[in-house]
């Protein structure tokens, strides 16, 4: 498992856009075919983010709270 993000301080500053693309075309030439990432639902600026990436929704977790 590897952990990709961008410093509060640094956020919006294309640096997350530059640093995927760059991912994404290592994995391109090792022959990756897919990637698969999790967001949490709560993170609404992630979501846009990946969203933007091109990614795709393709699971939901769902929990239930037990008193």
């Amino acid at each position: 498992m590897n952990w990709v993000y961008v410093s509060r301080k640094y956020r919006g500053r294309d640096i997350g856009f530059s640093l995927y693309n760059d991912l994404i075309k290592i994995y391109k030439n090792k022959g990756v075919n897919d990637i698969m990432l999790d967001v949490f639902a709560v993170n609404k600026k992630a979501l846009k983010f990946h969203k933007k990436m091109g990614f795709k929704s393709i699971l939901s977790i769902y929990n239930k709270k037990l008193k």
